[in-house]
């Protein structure tokens, strides 16, 4: 019996038999290097498979629309055959095509985004393995009821080959709450665990496996004795009563509200279906980031509104664009700054592109049409810039009255509160927003002067510290005050430590990833 311990978890107990995922592993082939042509031939035969595949599944499931639209970009087909024009084969260009493309993604610091690098490795893979000729779809043949699936990660393109009436679980090496496997799990209502170092060389299919989420543990081949009380927790938690329909209060009858924290459709639909009662943080940047230049107005508007569909009546707060500092985009050239955080990023560039601001904040109020959006801008740190932001909502009101377009002509427009400016001021910004949102990532790391990213000065970089924690009362007092909305989106608003501190501070609104939601509605 040994443990192994994770780090990202939904669910609590699950007992099952590994069943260990193994991409095969294919070399290019011994033929050589068949001339540009052939290969350049090779490649694109290969594409417009895969793209009539994606073209398929991206009416089942959304995320693969992003993926067709990936595979469509003809970024990725230009560095290819630039590959192949160099001297490589189709198989070791598309190889090479896919470490270039994710190289963009290594500098970025927010986890969500960074995941979305998994979805451009799984799209060259897909055209990897049909320039080769591999298949992996039997690899899941052996599959017995009660597995639990252990990778060293799972793509996309790996799930639609499984039967999910024979999985219970799912253990990886790599990956985070917003990849594409606990997102999976969630919506299937299964287990995942993910972060396990080493996972796939210390298990070994067969092997009997616990996934014990409330101590964030995996057992390996428990002895009787711990089966036998994992068993009798199981039966426990299967028999809790979990509501995702729940109304929290405090003890003093105070409704505490349970938002969810997202960047696309099926991230909402997830959250929801765990029981978010709206989305407090809807990252409008992955949209941009899986698009070859600015999207325009209808890109978005169908983007928004499908995720306020999703929410129907529930709030679904779209944070306008926040690029730069450790986000960017391949078709935005920004200058390399030496203090990037401190820098040219989120409002700070919108207001200097007005055209492509206004595209997107009349996309977010067309979208209002079909739910209760709201607008939410980020980074504000003067009164100035509050001012111009919601001159332009009024500009872009305008312009769709006089073109006859639907749009909601009462949507509520807020702003992050993540400068230690926006917290000196927040009396001042209640006057004019219609609601905050604490973005703890950031204030702490400017209050504190902490790079987030830094483990030299981690130690510094606590959301607890008694100047934080004073900054998010100040501004929760000031809302008050005000008689306007407050919510906390930052990552700080999920730990299971900060959740009575902050119910003592007064928040009674929580933005959170669709792990934690669970957690919080068991309050």
């Amino acid at each position: 019996m040994k443990n192994l311990e994770t780090g990202i978890i939904t669910g609590e107990i699950t007992i099952g038999n590994a069943f260990v995922y193994r991409p095969a592993s294919v070399e290019p082939s011994s033929v050589g290097f068949m001339g540009a042509e052939a290969e350049t031939e090779a490649f694109r035969a290969a594409l417009e498979a895969v793209k009539d595949e994606l073209s398929v599944l991206a009416a089942s499931e959304g995320i693969f629309a992003a993926h067709y639209e990936m595979a469509d970009d003809p970024m990725l087909e230009e560095q290819a055959i630039m590959f192949i024009e160099e001297g490589m084969d189709a198989y070791s260009a598309i190889k090479s095509t896919s470490e270039a493309l994710c190289a963009m993604f290594d500098e970025i610091d927010d986890e969500y985004l960074k995941a979305r690098k998994d979805d451009v490795k799984d799209v060259c893979r897909r055209i990897a393995d049909k320039i080769s000729g591999k298949c992996d779809a039997d690899r899941f043949a052996g599959l017995e009821a009660g597995s639990i699936i252990v990778a060293e990660e799972l793509a996309p393109s790996d799930t639609t080959k499984m039967d999910f009436s024979r999985i219970c679980g799912f253990i990886t090496e790599k990956g985070s709450s917003t990849s594409h496997v606990c997102i999976i799990a969630r919506s299937k209502g299964l287990q995942a665990m993910v972060g396990i170092a080493g996972c796939t060389s210390e298990i070994m299919t067969g092997d009997c496996l616990i996934m014990d989420g409330m101590n964030g543990i995996v057992i390996v081949n428990p002895d009787e004795d711990t089966l036998d009380r994992y068993r009798v927790l199981a039966e426990e938690a299967a028999g809790k009563e979990y509501d995702p329909s729940r109304e929290i209060y405090t003890a003093d009858g105070e409704r505490i509200w349970i938002l969810g924290n997202a960047g696309n459709a099926d991230d909402v639909r997830a959250a929801v279906e765990c029981g978010a009662e709206g989305i407090g943080l809807f990252r409008s940047e992955f949209l941009y980031m899986e698009s070859r230049d600015f999207p325009d107005e209808e890109k978005q508007y169908k983007a928004y509104a499908e995720a306020a569909e999703i929410c129907g009546e529930r709030p679904l707060t779209i944070r306008t664009l926040d690029i730069g500092g450790d986000k960017a985009l391949p078709y935005l050239d920004l200058e390399k700054e030496e203090n990037p955080f401190l820098g040219y990023r989120a409002i700070r560039i919108s207001l200097d592109m007005i055209p492509q601001f206004k595209t997107q904040i009349r996309a977010i109020l067309r979208a209002g049409a079909h739910g209760n959006v709201r607008m939410l801008f980020p980074m504000i740190a003067t009164i100035e810039e509050l001012i111009k932001a919601r001159k332009l909502v009024s500009e872009c009101m305008e312009e769709l009255e006089s073109e006859g377009k639907t749009f909601d002509k009462e949507m509520l427009v807020g702003m992050m509160i993540e400068t230690p400016a926006s917290v000196l001021l927040a009396d001042e910004f209640a006057e004019m927003a219609d609601f905050f949102s604490i973005g703890t990532n950031d204030l702490t790391q400017y209050i504190m002067a902490a790079d987030r990213g830094n483990s030299k000065v981690a130690s510094l970089y606590d959301p607890a510290s008694e100047a934080v924690t004073k900054a998010i009362r100040m501004v929760i007092l000031a809302a008050g005050r005000a008689g306007i909305e407050v919510s906390m989106c930052g990552e700080y608003a999920s730990e299971p430590s900060a959740t009575s501190l902050l119910l003592d501070l007064g928040l009674r609104k929580f933005s959170v990833s669709a792990p934690a939601i669970r957690r919080l509605k068991s309050l």
